[in-house]
């Protein structure tokens, strides 16, 4: 399970790479102020994406697996189902957003309408975005996790050159314009493969919409709770945006998202790995002790790796942010520890809530989701004004913290998960340390080779305590895995 882990990881590493680039080149070439409009106008898109898509996109891998394991006759009828279904609510949804925009941007409300000329591209693509979003759950669903990374990967790339085409040829109406180029692109080549490689076509005589529902019936049970957990995010990090956008401005709002999007990098390089990997197992037809099992020891192996990812984003904050983004951006740096430590919380628990849907039991998972999406949205709509980036720094903690821990009880309560007190200390001084980090040696002056030469003793011994933690057992499968590879380089 480590060398999956591991493989994934490093293929989506790569991705983040591409998609820090593609953020490098924005910051630099439109500065925090224009970084502040395009992360309003993305998270409008990603609002309304969620709304009109009925969350399938990420609801479709949990039957997907599930007829996956029942054969490939009902596989091929589940995914075209739900494929027809996707493209009717995605493209209705599309139409009415661009209607509004068009005809009643009075509706949007100010800033909103002063955008209207970047929603209308964006707007067009979400059925193509939907689509992709399903496509690689379908992949992951057929138990082809690194395919659906590579994928991930692809799109990141294309992302990044359209990034650079877009905004020199056209500015940001034409970054959205060239994004969308690409994603429709997109969305017809994985089509076409998985119809190649996984006879998965757009239409077949057992894919009718009302069979996908015959086949599974809590389809819409389950769409709806994460239908309104997409919902409360989107809608939570679009209020966390306007209530700083309406207060302090754009460039604001820039230095936001980057210290959002530097945190975010944790989830877009672990998240693909639980959704590819792990929740297809979970959603399998299996005994409950042997998804508690799964669960458990992907978690024991998730620690070590969030831990040695996030470190350095908490350590060298300022340096990070100059790397990915350009010195304008520093100013934000001591404050990027609260959204990173946010963030390791969302990680770990989204191993919880995996569990708690491969289990069904989705009412409580969407109760705490959502609850969790509302404290970090209402907790940066009352601070904000007054506290600025620190007040939704710190909802961002409260609200993730909160999941965390809810999850937690509920799973030890209702469903009997034991975890060991390895794992639990693990995870207890992992948070801790980051904190800690965060608070007393980030904001440090990293100009300062006396500090520079601390904070890489501090990481160095922070990675070997995360060692200490590891079990015997796992230093010796990951001491063999390194003799086995150099050995074949030797051989090479």
């Amino acid at each position: 399970m480590l060398k999956i882990i591991v493989t994934l990881g490093a293929i989506q590493v790569i991705a983040i790479l591409a998609a820090m680039m593609r953020a490098k080149i924005l910051a630099v070439l439109l500065g925090p102020s224009g970084v502040g409009v395009l992360s309003v106008v993305d998270q409008v898109f990603q609002l309304v994406s969620y709304v009109c898509a009925f969350s399938l996109p990420y609801a479709s891998v949990k039957f997907l697996s599930r007829a996956h394991s029942q054969g490939h006759e009902r596989f091929q009828g589940t995914y075209v189902g739900l494929l027809r279904l996707l493209l009717l609510l995605s493209m209705t949804g599309a139409i009415l957003g661009l209607t509004v925009v068009i005809f009643a941007p009075a509706l949007l409300g100010s800033p909103l309408a002063d955008y209207r000329l970047y929603l209308i591209p964006a707007f067009i693509g979400i059925p193509a975005a939907s689509l992709n979003s399903f496509f690689g759950g379908t992949l992951a669903a057929a138990a082809r996790p690194r395919t659906s990374t590579v994928v991930s990967l692809i799109g990141a790339l294309c992302l990044m050159v359209a990034a650079v085409v877009g905004v020199l040829v056209g500015g940001i109406a034409g970054l959205y314009w060239s994004n969308l180029f690409v994603i429709v692109l997109l969305a017809l080549s994985l089509s076409f493969y998985l119809r190649r490689s996984l006879d998965l076509p757009i239409r077949a005589a057992n894919g009718a919409i009302r069979q996908a529902f015959r086949d599974n019936p809590d389809v819409i049970g389950y769409s709806l709770i994460l239908y309104v957990t997409s919902f409360a995010s989107s809608g939570s990090l679009l209020m966390v945006r306007y209530a700083l956008l309406r207060s302090f401005g754009e460039a604001q709002t820039g230095l936001l998202q980057s210290a959002i999007s530097l945190a975010g990098a944790l989830i877009l390089v672990l998240s693909p790995i639980n959704g590819m990997f792990l929740a297809p197992i979970l959603n399998r037809d299996i005994p409950k002790a042997a998804k508690l099992s799964a669960a458990l020891e992907f978690l024991t192996k998730l620690v070590p790796v969030v831990g040695a990812l996030a470190a350095p984003l908490i350590l060298f904050p300022q340096l990070v942010l100059i790397v990915l983004y350009s010195p304008a951006f520093v100013a934000v740096a001591p404050l990027v520890f609260l959204f990173v430590v946010a963030q390791v919380l969302s990680a770990l628990d989204g191993v919880y809530q995996s569990l708690l849907i491969g289990f069904d039991d989705l009412k409580v998972y969407g109760a705490v989701t959502v609850l969790g999406f509302v404290v970090t949205g209402a907790g940066s709509w009352l601070l904000a004004p007054e506290y600025g980036i620190v007040g939704v720094g710190l909802s961002f903690l409260v609200g993730n913290l909160l999941t965390f821990g809810l999850l937690f009880f509920r799973l030890t309560t209702r469903h009997r998960m034991v975890a060991s007190s390895r794992l639990n200390l693990s995870m207890a001084y992992l948070i801790l340390t980051l904190v800690s980090a965060g608070f007393l040696v980030g904001p440090l002056d990293p100009w300062q080779p006396v500090v520079l030469l601390l904070k890489v003793i501090l990481y160095g011994a922070f990675l070997a305590s995360l060692v200490m933690l590891t079990s015997r057992e796992e230093l010796r499968r990951l001491l063999d895995q390194g003799r086995v590879l150099l050995a074949t380089g030797a051989s090479r």
